[in-house]
């Protein structure tokens, strides 16, 4: 990806995507987490090789629930090793998706579109 280090490359991310007003913060684990009343977005360049996997947790026990009865969610779990693995079954953590692209405001573009589609499905459910 960038010559950045990964977790800063995701801060730039994060910054790209959503603004500077949103509350966040950066670790080299996960990379950048932004907060919102009801979920967690992780900005995770570590679940995939070469790739920035864009992903929710769900804070809101009642949207967690509405989503597992109502909508069609690529839920997700990760091994001990802190691979991604797809899971059948609600696990309270979403995949909006998986990107790779060098050029930040590429990655944007595409990581914007799936977060508009992800608060477009639980606004349903507020």
């Amino acid at each position: 990806m960038a010559s950045l280090p990964h977790y800063k490359f995701a801060e730039a991310l994060l910054k790209k995507v959503l603004g500077t007003k949103v509350p966040y913060t950066i670790n080299e684990f996960f990379g950048a987490i932004a907060f919102y009343e009801k979920y967690q977005l992780f900005f995770d360049m570590r679940a995939k090789e070469d790739n920035v996997v864009v992903w929710a947790s769900i804070t809101d026990s009642r949207l967690s629930e509405e989503l597992a009865k109502n909508a069609d969610c690529r839920w997700i779990s990760f091994d001990d090793n802190g691979k991604l693995l797809l899971s059948g079954k609600c696990t309270n953590q979403v995949l909006l998706g998986e990107f790779n692209d060098d050029k930040l405001v590429d990655l944007a573009g595409g990581i914007k579109t799936a977060l508009l589609h992800f608060q477009q499905r639980i606004q349903a459910f507020a």
